[in-house]
């Protein structure tokens, strides 16, 4: 926008604003199941029922059935947690090593913090060593969650995690800024390309390209002919998958299902019948 009543004296140029709007889309956190906090019996009982109406076959002819019976395990898992796993919605600037008790005490350091400026006046008044005592209690609880926290870190390493914990020790601090996917770009056509930037787009993309949809069939193909194998072939066992599951670590990112690792480690005994024959 040209302003003319803004000119210059002895000046070739007029002054040129620019307004520009520019909205801000809110990032809105989704709550998620808080699996550090379950009741595992309970969750264990309610999968007891769940599976006890599925079919466990010791062998799957066909695809289809493959396919089926995947898909019936995978609903009574996924209805075990939705049924007895809480949700919370995290706080965009809490710690991994913050609790349900360090919330408490800090909302009564905060009430016996408004008390002594109440009772500002008052130099003799026993609030203040009260809100001293409560502060230097909550500063140890603060200290000792983080070293507990730590503590229960490095009791999980294997050979993996371990490199994890040497880069975290050596490395320089950081602003503990989150990751973050790039803007994606989705081929439509020979010559034309979608722009991803949403973050459930993006989701959605990524599944689809990493875990494609697969014709499913219910007949047994019979007539096909394989090649000759090239080595040696068992099936994988029980002991197998129970040995697998015990090497997982508790706490890391499920997969597209949702079905993370702490509830296999919890209900393994639960699981593995159903497990074994779709390997």
């Amino acid at each position: 926008m040209t302003i003319l009543d803004d000119h210059p004296a002895k000046m070739d140029h007029f002054p040129i604003v620019t307004t520009l709007y520019m909205s801000m889309v809110s990032q809105v956190e989704t709550p998620s199941y808080n699996f550090k906090g379950t009741d595992w019996e309970a969750v264990r009982e309610e999968l007891v029922t769940r599976l006890a109406r599925l079919e466990c076959k010791d062998v799957i002819p066909t695809e289809g059935k493959f396919f089926t019976s995947l898909n019936a395990l995978t609903c009574a898992i996924e209805d075990s947690i939705h049924k007895k796993v809480s949700l919370v919605t995290p706080a965009p600037y809490q710690k991994c090593w913050w609790s349900r008790e360090l919330s408490d005490r800090c909302r009564e350091v905060r009430r016996l913090a408004r008390r002594s400026h109440d009772q500002r006046t008052e130099s003799e008044d026993p609030v203040y060593q009260a809100h001293k005592t409560m502060r230097r209690g909550y500063t140890f609880m603060i200290e000792n969650a983080k070293t507990t926290h730590w503590d229960g870190f490095l009791s999980t390493l294997d050979e993996k995690s371990v490199w994890t914990v040497h880069k975290y020790a050596s490395r320089n601090p950081t602003d503990g800024g989150r990751s973050h996917i790039l803007t994606l770009k989705l081929a439509t056509g020979k010559a034309s390309s979608q722009i991803v930037k949403m973050n459930e787009e993006k989701s959605k993309l990524l599944h689809t390209t990493f875990f494609p949809n697969h014709a499913q069939s219910d007949q047994p193909q019979l007539d096909s002919k394989y090649p000759p194998p090239k080595f040696g072939y068992s099936p994988v066992t029980d002991e197998q998958i129970h040995q697998a599951i015990t090497r997982l670590s508790p706490h890391k990112a499920p997969g597209p299902d949702g079905i993370p690792n702490v509830f296999l480690i919890h209900c393994t005994d639960l699981i593995v019948p159903h497990l074994g024959p779709l390997f």
